[in-house]
């Protein structure tokens, strides 16, 4: 049972992280949207805006990988995936 619960309070945790993961990124980019609209207004010659955007944007992969974890292409499903594709073709 105190496994159970443990688990349980993990996946709340977890939850809660990718809550705040989309609320960071919807303001994120709403904010950026607007600065990048205001920007283009008053003064259209030098994109400030722009660095505000790569800023964020580095955050933004920073929060993702911390909240969904370093994404890995080959992993152990990407091969099995790829060995079955593989087969299928030959048994053609």
């Amino acid at each position: 049972m105190n496994n159970e619960a443990s688990s349980y309070k993990a996946a709340i945790e977890q939850v809660g992280r990718i809550k705040s993961f989309y609320q960071f990124a919807l303001k994120g980019l709403v904010l950026c949207v607007l600065l990048v609209l205001l920007n283009a207004v008053i003064n259209h010659e030098y994109m400030w805006s722009l660095w505000v955007l790569a800023g964020w944007s580095i955050l933004f992969v920073l929060r993702w990988i911390s909240c969904f974890g370093f994404p890995s292409f080959f992993d152990r499903d990407w091969e099995k995936k790829q060995i079955d594709k593989r087969l299928s073709k030959m048994n053609k």
